[in-house]
């Protein structure tokens, strides 16, 4: 820890008019070895095996928190207000001097709109608390969704990634790399 730095905080609950971000607790380990364990949600991050054991998951969980106390990540449960039950995970994390967000949703819950809720609540919470500017994303190749999803929040594809390791498939991936807030490419 830089000694006199200030440490970044965001809030540990976000509410949008259907949603719920809350900061994870080790109570949430079996929803998330099961919705992240999804080999069609694991593969798509660089985060999660498959299968993703409960302990894996405790683990995932515990680094989040450790991240939320010394200010370089916020990872967020995603509940829908009217059914109880985790839908995925939103966060914002840093990645070297840039904040950069990451998702996923649920495959039970895919095509309701939850990860772009989640997004816009998650950017302007970045904007109030973190003073972010610029905020990075990216996905795998394979992964159209997900980048028509950050399309929607105001992401613009800037380029191809360098090929990232996915625990899940066990092998590096290459993808694309987004940025909020960057100019529009010249068409």
């Amino acid at each position: 820890k830089i000694t006199g730095a200030k440490t970044a905080v965001m809030p540990t609950r976000i509410e949008t008019p259907r949603l719920i971000l809350r900061a994870f607790t080790l109570n949430d380990a079996s929803s998330l070895a099961r919705l992240a364990g999804d080999f069609d949600i694991s593969k798509m991050t660089c985060s999660f095996a498959h299968p993703l054991p409960l302990l894996s998951a405790e683990f995932w969980l515990m680094k989040a928190m450790a991240k939320r106390r010394t200010g370089i990540g916020f990872a967020y449960a995603i509940e829908d207000k009217s059914v109880p039950g985790m839908r995925g995970d939103m966060d914002i994390f840093r990645h070297g001097d840039d904040w950069e967000i990451g998702y996923f949703i649920g495959k039970p819950y895919w095509g309701q709109g939850y990860a772009t809720e989640a997004g816009r609540a998650i950017i302007k919470a970045a904007q109030d608390h973190l003073g972010a500017r610029e905020i990075k994303a990216a996905t795998f190749g394979d992964n159209p969704g997900s980048g028509h999803v950050l399309e929607k929040l105001g992401f613009v594809k800037t380029g191809e990634s360098a090929p990232a390791y996915s625990n899940a498939r066990m092998a590096y991936a290459g993808g694309f790399e987004y940025l909020l807030n960057a100019p529009r490419p010249n068409k």
